[in-house]
């Protein structure tokens, strides 16, 4: 898997030049912020989880303010569930059942596919503003489980999650142009997951995420 997304971006990279009229590219690292939301009382949301999203992004304007804006990047996320109640995970290897008041820290990677709409202002001086909203399909590619409990450090937990996960997202931010087409960007980005995250059934879990946006247009 991990080296078919490898030759994805790979030729991505390549066959940009021959697609670029019309469209504005650009390259992205954005630290994120991410957390787990359960719609149960007997599971509680315990910590957040740091982690980062790289890749590519495509504005495709339609009008002198106004793009299609898709991409695709690699998502690092997650977060924390404490059980206060008996349950069980899912691991590759088998089911490991969990005792009460258990912490599960769940680390996740997406490849993340998000598509909205974004709205420019006319460039005023060097900077230019933007707001967007739309989105996001995430696919499951890795999944990393650790228990305060049950001696379960780092686990694959494949099983337990979600191949998709789908949220909506809303944004803006600011871009300075530094010579030609060329900018750079930054800005904030909340998604919110509207699919359960796990496999349990038992219950539904969602992921939240806050995207620092770091990156350079062309």
């Amino acid at each position: 898997m991990k080296k078919r997304i490898s030759l994805y971006f790979l030729l991505l990279f390549v066959t940009l030049p021959l697609f670029s009229q019309g469209f504005r590219f650009g390259i992205f690292a954005d630290p994120v912020i991410s957390w787990m939301n359960p719609d149960v009382s007997s599971v509680d949301s315990k910590g957040n989880r740091l982690g980062f999203n790289i890749g590519l992004t495509v504005d495709k304007f339609f009008a002198k303010n106004y793009a299609f804006a898709t991409g695709l990047s690699m998502l690092n996320t997650g977060g924390s569930l404490f059980f206060e109640t008996p349950s069980s995970l899912k691991l590759n290897s088998g089911t490991k059942d969990l005792p009460m008041n258990t912490k599960v820290t769940y680390k996740l990677q997406y490849l993340h596919i998000p598509l909205g709409i974004k709205l420019c202002t006319n460039q005023i001086g060097y900077n230019t503003f933007y707001g967007q909203l739309g989105f996001n399909t995430m696919i499951n590619v890795k999944a990393r489980g650790t228990a305060s409990s049950g001696g379960i450090d780092n686990e694959n937990i494949g099983k337990e999650i979600n191949l998709l996960n789908l949220a909506y997202h809303i944004g803006g931010g600011i871009e300075y142009s530094i010579g030609g087409n060329t900018k750079l960007s930054a800005g904030l980005v909340y998604m919110n997951g509207f699919t359960d995250v796990t496999s349990r059934g038992a219950d539904k879990v969602i992921l939240n995420n806050i995207l620092i946006k770091i990156g350079v247009m062309f």
